[in-house]
């Protein structure tokens, strides 16, 4: 991940997210995390996917 959006981009420390909390729904991963030191945001990923990839 990599602060793309406006939001994640522009905060009291801009251009920084940092993940605060996963949960595990079967394969899909919904990682909770912070935004510009202003926000918080989730984003949803593959959790086999993700395996593939660190492979």
């Amino acid at each position: 991940m990599v602060p793309q959006a406006d939001f994640e981009q522009n905060g009291f420390v801009p251009n920084v997210i940092f993940p605060t909390g996963v949960v595990q729904r079967g394969d899909t991963l919904l990682v909770y995390y912070g935004a510009a030191d202003a926000f918080t945001a989730v984003v949803e990923f593959s959790q086999s996917q993700l395996l593939e990839t660190l492979e």
